[in-house]
This record gives C-alpha cells, structure tokens and sequence, in this order.
C-alpha cells in the first residue's frame, strides 16, 4: 500500500512485460493513467478508485489527484496479475468477484479475422481487446475483428455492482483462416452449458454443374 498526500502523487511503472494492475483507494481521486504515445486515460472516482489497467511492458506513469480543493489521504493498493496465454477454443474458467477483471493473451503469425467472446453466467462480464501497446482495439461481449500479425491482449471484467460470476474467454480462427466459424456458431459457444457439442465443421463449396452458378443449400 502507498500513503497518499499533497494534492497529487505519481506512481512510475516500470514493467518487465505486460501486466493487469489493479488500484484502490479509500478516498475519492482522480486518476490518469500515462503511456508514451497514446492519449492519457482521466477518470475521476468520487466513491474511491476500484479500476484494472493494462500495462504494457515498459515505463508508464499513474497519477494520483485530490478532488477539488483536498488533499489526498489514506491508501492506495496496487496489486498486479500475470497473463494467461490464449489459443484456439474454449479458455480457462475464472470466477470474478464484483469489480476485478483478468487478462489474457494470444499471438497472430498472419493477418486474419477471428471470433472473440465470452462465455459467462451474466451478460455484464465486458470484454475489451488491447494491441501489444496497451491502445483499446475493441469491446463487447461478442467480437469478429480483423487483425494484423502481432501480440494482443483480452481482457473480461466484470461491474462493481455486480455479484460474482464464472466466465471463460474463447477465440476461434486463430489457427487457420478458412475454418472461422460465422458469428452464428461463436454465439453457440457463448451459449453452449456442459456436455453441449462445440465442434464446427466447415461446410464446403457446392460444386458448379455445367458452368453454372452453384445454388444455395437449404437445411
């Protein structure tokens, strides 16, 4: 924990890789989170901070503010989290507790567009995709983005006010483009309880008959 005073403390971060941190205070403050080369990141917290960063690997700064004409005081826990590597399919459970959040990461070696989403017992879990710097790609509870090759980072939280909640990440077509399940089947994912089958097979192209445009296969 770090005491806070004046009307405004800087905590410098200084990370060997990328990291979820987690601050709380016990008095009202106004934080700004500082990367070099992206846009700060302000918020103001009248209840106490309770927020989850990504940080990248590297220096980074978090600056603590007095609101209004106070001073800071009491206490500010930071707490840190690995990440947990991410393939194909279905990842791990986690329980959420009410304002925490957990990260994750996957690598692409070609550009493509996969699913992400989150299979949870409540639909408020949010899920939020991050580049290698730590810049907001995208969120929601379903995702379909097409990416370039690199690192990346998903992260899934879950609101304050809610109670807590076990949810699993899943990202699907990270192993070969033309395999990509349509939003229809990532949705299955997301729905899918125990014992439901999850597999997806690709279904292949209708063969053209006398140089005709091959018809549309109903169910």
């Amino acid at each position: 924990a770090v005491a806070l005073k004046g009307k405004q403390q800087v905590l410098t971060l200084d990370l060997a890789k990328a990291a979820m941190v987690h601050l709380r205070t016990t008095v009202p403050v106004v934080t700004q989170f500082v990367v070099d080369g992206q846009a700060p990141q302000t918020q103001a917290h009248l209840f106490g901070a309770n927020i989850n960063l990504l940080v990248p690997a590297g220096l980074s700064r978090l600056v603590l503010r007095a609101v209004g004409a106070d001073s800071l005081s009491g206490v500010a826990s930071l707490l840190t989290t690995s990440i947990t590597q991410l393939g194909e399919g279905v990842g791990p459970e986690v329980l959420l507790a009410p304002g925490s959040a957990r990260l994750y990461a996957f690598d692409l070696a070609q550009a493509r567009a996969i699913g992400i989403g989150v299979r949870a017992q409540s639909d408020v879990v949010r899920s939020v995709l991050f580049d290698q710097f730590g810049a907001v790609l995208s969120e929601g509870v379903v995702q379909m983005p097409t990416l370039a090759p690199g690192r990346y980072y998903l992260a899934i939280d879950l609101p304050l006010s809610s109670a807590p909640v076990r949810a699993q990440p899943i990202l699907l077509g990270l192993n070969a483009p033309d395999t990509r399940p349509p939003r229809d089947i990532l949705r299955r994912y997301l729905e899918a309880v125990d014992g439901d089958p999850l597999l997806y097979v690709p279904v292949p192209p209708t063969p053209a008959v006398n140089d005709a445009e091959p018809e549309e296969m109903s169910d």
